[in-house]
């Protein structure tokens, strides 16, 4: 399949109408449409993404890293609302209404930086 900017635009377009939750429709406004942020669709969904009580908890959780702490292996010796970062992105992810199930697979560093590849496997309700 030739994939063309055509093609991905209508798709994000697609998936819009399928009124995805707060978090995924920002996504595909701000990353794959590319609006800007004084347009008034990215800051109303902008405004909806504040406002869920799943983006909410994650935000207020989050470390000034962009984690959740370590990626794979909990850290016993400290209390968190989220045992690793992993269960944090299944958390995120399984909130949304047209997905089944969130599974996260392998993980591995980066050689350079820290992050952290992952396989993510998402089945979608029909």
């Amino acid at each position: 399949m030739d994939v063309t900017l055509n093609f991905i635009t209508r798709t994000a377009y697609q998936l819009i109408q399928l009124s995805p939750q707060p978090a995924p429709y920002f996504r595909i406004l701000r990353d794959v449409l590319r609006l800007p942020p004084d347009d008034l669709a990215y800051q109303a969904t902008q405004q909806r993404l504040y406002q869920n009580r799943h983006a909410v908890e994650l935000a207020q959780t989050q470390e000034e890293n962009g984690t959740w702490g370590r990626f794979h292996t909990q850290d016993t010796s400290i209390k968190k609302k989220f045992i690793t970062t992993e269960v944090a992105i299944k958390k995120a992810l399984a909130n949304a209404k047209h997905f089944k199930t969130v599974t996260v697979g392998s993980t591995a560093m980066i050689k350079q930086g820290s992050a952290v590849e992952f396989d993510l496997k998402i089945t979608v309700k029909k």
